[in-house]
């Protein structure tokens, strides 16, 4: 068993030029997403949400067939559903 430093390891593989602290300016405020929808192998999801729905963040917006392999997306934003098209699902905060 062989221990090593992290700060050895992170030299040795050539990330040390990356560990610099970044601030942390808060959450940041977006008007509005667009979430793709057919980003993933399997069967195509199906929009859950309506026109003008509104949503929480994290609730599910799209989903494939429970039977079938894919996915299911969520929100990542709260606001209200102002497009739904095959390739995505726009999010109005």
């Amino acid at each position: 068993n062989v221990k090593v430093s992290i700060p050895t390891v992170k030299k040795k593989l050539g990330l040390t030029r990356y560990a610099e602290k970044l601030p942390f300016n808060g959450l940041q405020s977006v008007g509005y997403v667009r979430i793709p929808v057919n980003r993933h192998a399997g069967a195509p999801a199906e929009p859950a949400v309506h026109l003008k729905q509104k949503v929480k963040m994290c609730d599910v917006i799209a989903a494939s067939p429970s039977d079938k392999l894919g996915t299911v997306y969520h929100a990542s934003i709260a606001g209200q559903i102002t497009e739904i098209t095959d390739y995505w699902i726009e999010i109005t905060a």
